[in-house]
């Protein structure tokens, strides 16, 4: 059986660390990580690593729904493998002195 795909290109992880965000927004006002901030969240650490100068080592990326809507604003962090829940604006600066800042 043939592929139906090809690889491009195998290359090394270009950055030391990327933190996916939710900013799932559901219909009809439902539950959901956008509705509790994801999307402010997002782009709070996106300014923290362009002022920090890490964009060529930290990505921040918006992620769909990662199941979890019911907990506040879900987030991963890769490599660390490690899920955040319940994160609101309070927590950034925290999120930010342990995942971000450390790259400097």
């Amino acid at each position: 059986m043939k592929a139906c795909y090809q690889i491009m290109q195998i290359k090394e992880q270009p950055y030391k660390r990327i933190i996916f965000v939710c900013c799932n927004q559901r219909e009809n006002n439902r539950e959901c990580c956008n509705n509790s901030g994801g999307n402010i969240i997002r782009d709070s650490l996106k300014r923290i690593v362009k002022e920090q100068n890490l964009k060529d080592k930290i990505r921040i990326c918006k992620s769909g729904c990662m199941g979890e809507c019911d907990l506040g604003v879900n987030l991963m962090v890769f490599p660390d493998n490690i899920w955040i829940k319940d994160a609101d604006e309070s927590a950034i600066d925290e999120i930010a002195a342990t995942y971000i800042l450390p790259l400097r």
